[in-house]
């Protein structure tokens, strides 16, 4: 979770908030949620702020859900600039 951006002080609250981060694979859910965040434009600050707020992001799957739903909204006009600002 360091590496996504989150202080020591933060990393305890957001497993404590979502546990099942704890069984997660860095791999599969933090490193493929964190690379496809920063291709919808985010920025490191907004990425920890993202998963700090919403931890159990990392538990979505990118396919089946964040990028439907990216494009849903990009469908209905929202600019990269304004998709990265309502995940943020």
């Amino acid at each position: 979770l360091s590496q996504v951006g989150l202080s020591n002080d933060q990393i305890p609250k957001v497993i404590a908030s979502c546990p099942a981060l704890l069984g997660c694979s860095v791999e599969e859910n933090f490193k493929s949620k964190a690379l496809w965040l920063s291709q919808v434009g985010l920025s490191s600050d907004q990425l920890a702020k993202v998963i700090a707020r919403h931890p159990s992001l990392l538990g979505y799957s990118v396919e089946e859900n964040l990028k439907p739903k990216a494009l849903w909204l990009s469908q209905v006009g929202l600019s990269s600039d304004q998709l990265a600002k309502v995940i943020a």
